[in-house]
Formats: structure tokens, sequence, C-alpha cells
């Protein structure tokens, strides 16, 4: 008994293999699969966050933020510092390329004072014990036209006196 096909197909439609060689039906796949890996290694944005630290004497400063980005990406960063010595008037002054191009949604804990001192955002806690812990956290979002990459400084001080210093850099990519 002969197989029938639906009309304008015949029997040589069915069998793939002897026109492509079945190889070149596997590209698209395994195309598909290789933009899919690289999304997913984070290489182009939306990996986790890295800490960065360093201690001066007996302050320690460390960053929590993504060091890439997408635009438009919502991100967290979080500053903590450790005060080695009694401060009188502890403040965390950011670079101004490191928030600018980008919308704060909320920062806690609020700061005594902010001001924007020597091409810095100043965030002031006042008298801070030693030893006293402060976690700086913010809800960031990265503005639709911030492209490129955006590097400044977090400085720790006790009013005039700088007590760590942590240079950052963080890509933005479209």
């Amino acid at each position: 008994m002969e197989t029938s096909f639906p009309d304008g197909l015949a029997k040589r439609h069915g069998n793939a293999r002897s026109r492509s060689g079945g190889t070149l039906r596997l590209l698209p796949l395994a195309g598909l699969a290789a933009i899919a890996a690289v999304g997913l290694s984070g290489l182009l944005g939306g990996g986790g966050p890295t800490t960065v630290e360093t201690s001066s004497g007996a302050t320690k400063l460390s960053v929590e933020t993504p060091h890439i980005l997408r635009s438009g990406e919502y991100f967290q960063r979080r500053i903590e510092v450790v005060a080695g010595v009694p401060t009188t008037d502890l403040s965390i002054a950011v670079g101004k390329d490191l928030l600018n191009g980008f919308t704060v949604n909320s920062t806690v804990p609020e700061p005594e004072s902010q001001s924007f001192e020597h091409g810095s955002y100043v965030l002031s806690f006042g008298a801070v014990d030693a030893g006293q812990r402060i976690v700086l956290q913010s809800q960031l979002q990265t503005n639709p036209n911030k492209f490129g990459r955006a590097a400044g400084e977090i400085v720790v001080r006790d009013g005039d006196t700088e007590l760590a210093r942590l240079p950052l850099s963080i890509m933005v990519l479209p």
C-alpha cells in the first residue's frame, strides 16, 4: 500500500537530510544557545554585586555594588563603614560621577545632613563611637541615557580628616 501525501507534497519533501545534511538545521539552535550562555554569564550586565574594601588605620570601608549594569536597571549599593576611632563628625563622600546619571530611589539610614562639597555628595552622620558600624544602603536605577564608565571615589572623613578612601568604577551598557 502506497502512502498518500497532501497536495503539493511528495515523499522527497519528508527527507530533509538529503537537502541540508542535517547539520545546518542545528546552527540556529547552537546560535540561540550561545546567545543565552553569554547573557547568563553576566558579561553583558545583570551579574551579581561584588564587594571591594579598604582599611586605613582602624577604619574599614567596604562597598557592595554591581560593576556592570544595563541602562534602566535597578540595583542596590551598600556602603559599610566601621569606625576605628571615635569621631565627632563622620561623613561619607560619594564622587559625583558615581551618582550622576543614576536615580536614587531611597537611602537608609537618613544622614543628619547632606551637602555637595569639592565634587562629592557628602552624607554626614555626626558623632560615632569607635567600633560602631554604619551601613548605608541605597536603591538606585540607571537612567536610560546613561552609557559608559562611571568612576569616582568614596571617602570617609571625620570633619576634614580623611579616614579611608576607595576608588570605584561601574560600566553601564546599553
